[in-house]
C-alpha cells in the first residue's frame, strides 16, 4: 500500500478489509485471492536486513530480542 496514496490507500483499505471478512468463514479463498492480488507487489531483488530481519523480528518477538541478537549479528 503506498505511503499517502490518497484514493489508492482506500482502495487498499477496502480490499484488505474484504479479505478479512472473507477469512472468518472462507480462509483458503481468502488466502487465494490475497496471494494473486500481491502478485504485482512480488519480485525478485535486493532486501535490507531492516525488512529482512529486523522488522519481522522486532513484531514476532520484541525489543530485547533484537537487542541481542543485534549484538550476534555484528
Amino acid at each position: 500500500m503506498p505511503l499517502l496514496g490518497g484514493a489508492d490507500d482506500l482502495l487498499s483499505y477496502a480490499k484488505m478489509a474484504r479479505l478479512a471478512k472473507m477469512s472468518e468463514n472462507n480462509l483458503p479463498q481468502a488466502f487465494r485471492e490475497a496471494t494473486l492480488a500481491s502478485t504485482e507487489y512480488q519480485f525478485d531483488g535486493y532486501a535490507t536486513v531492516e525488512h529482512s530481519w529486523l522488522r519481522p523480528a522486532l513484531e514476532e518477538r520484541g525489543p530485547a530480542y533484537v537487542i541481542f541478537k543485534a549484538e550476534d549479528r555484528a
